[in-house]
Parts: C-alpha cells; sequence; structure tokens
C-alpha cells in the first residue's frame, strides 16, 4: 500500500496532530481532506498503522461478527460513554475477508481497554492469548493478508517472528484440537529436521521456521507463520 502527497483529488487523508486524542474514521467517509488525528504519546509505527487502517476500511478485530467464540466483553468494566467502542457488527456490515479471528492483530484491543478500575473488558476464551491482545509493535500478518485482499493486492505476506517454546507460548499459532483420547495433552519441541520439513538446523537463527506438534505419541508437522 503506498501513499502519495495530494495532488487535485476531492477524497485524501490529513494526519495531524490538532487534539490530545487519537482518532479515526472507517474507511472513505469525508471529502476535502478526512483527517487522522495522532494525539499526544501516540506517534509509535503501530499506534499509525492502527489508525491508517481504520481510515483504509478496517474495524477493530474485536468487533468481527463471531468475536463471541474467541472473546468475551465484559461490559460492566468498560468505561462509562465507551461502550460504543465495543460494538459488534453483522456480516451485512463487515466482512472477514476469509481470514481467521486474529489475537494478534494490531486492530484488537488490550484486555484492559477502556476499563473503569473494575477488571479486564476483554476476555479471551483462550486464556493463553489474554496477554497478547492489544500488541502495538506492528500489524500482523492477517492485517497484511486482509489488507492486500480488501485492495486486491497479489503481494507476499514474510514475517520474522519470535517464539517462546514454554508451555503458554504458542508462537504465532492457533490452537490444536486436543485428541478425543484420554489424557493427552499438546506440546511444543524446538527440533533441527522432520519429515517433510526442513533438512538443516533452524534452531538458532532466533526466528522459528518449523516446530513439532505432539498429540498422542503422534507427530504432526505444522508450519508456522514464521515461514
Amino acid at each position: 500500500m503506498d501513499f502519495q502527497p495530494r495532488d487535485s483529488e476531492m477524497y485524501y487523508l490529513t494526519i495531524e496532530k490538532r487534539v490530545p486524542k487519537t482518532f479515526s474514521y472507517i474507511g472513505r467517509t469525508f471529502p476535502n481532506g478526512q483527517v487522522v488525528n495522532i494525539g499526544q504519546n501516540c506517534g509509535i509505527i503501530a499506534i499509525v498503522e492502527h489508525e491508517l487502517l481504520h481510515a483504509l476500511g478496517f474495524w477493530h478485530e474485536q468487533s468481527r461478527y463471531d468475536r463471541d467464540e474467541y472473546v468475551t466483553i465484559v461490559n460492566e468494566n468498560i468505561l462509562e460513554g465507551y461502550q460504543n467502542n465495543f460494538n459488534k457488527y453483522s456480516e451485512n456490515d463487515t466482512t472477514t475477508l476469509g481470514t481467521p479471528y486474529d489475537y494478534y492483530s494490531v486492530m484488537h484491543y488490550s484486555k484492559d481497554a477502556f476499563t473503569n478500575g473494575n477488571g479486564s473488558t476483554i476476555i479471551t476464551k483462550q486464556p493463553e492469548f489474554q496477554e497478547v491482545i492489544g500488541q502495538r509493535l506492528e500489524m500482523s500478518s492477517n492485517d497484511v493478508l486482509k489488507l492486500n485482499r480488501m485492495y486486491s493486492c497479489n503481494a507476499s505476506v514474510a514475517f520474522k517472528e519470535s517464539c517462546s517454546f514454554s508451555n503458554s507460548g504458542l508462537c504465532g499459532m492457533s490452537r490444536c484440537s486436543r485428541s478425543a483420547e484420554k489424557g493427552s495433552e499438546n506440546g511444543w519441541e524446538r527440533v533441527t529436521q522432520a519429515a517433510g520439513g526442513p533438512y538443516t538446523d533452524h534452531s538458532n537463527l532466533g526466528t522459528n521456521v518449523f516446530i513439532l506438534g505432539q498429540l498422542s505419541q503422534k507427530w504432526n508437522l505444522l508450519q508456522t507463520r514464521g515461514q
């Protein structure tokens, strides 16, 4: 996605620091200069990306029509007057563009967004992602994929991603279904090679390429987002 200086276009974005608050409108809304305001202490890249994605047509991730399968919105903990920020929009108003729900999206609110102090406003259905939502480091690979699909861009998506192989670090992967066998557990292990995978040692690169998921003593090769 390339931004270019305005020439004589009727519809264009004007990036301002007019007021302390940070805000943007959804999609192409106003002619003659649609404001994207970057407020105080909000000039980091990921926050600017967040606001520009609004202007390009993105809603918040937790506004997806299927969000109730992935998060619980705790309405009683939302600061008075900010409830509309947690609205859910129907399939008639929004589209997922064929992408899965993304806890890593730069468009997702954090667990304590607009809290009134009585607790978290968003609870993830998968507890290991509770501390992940709301990241403001960079766009996720799914953010890029959705943007490409929205604007019919066929550019490839390539991301490097650091991983933790602790039990709580799922390395950007969706949770695998547990086996129906009683007592079975999912586990993750860094490996140097695997049948059907890379045949050299990628374990010391600082970014993951492949991991193996162990499920009931059977090994399933899973390709990560870091590929």
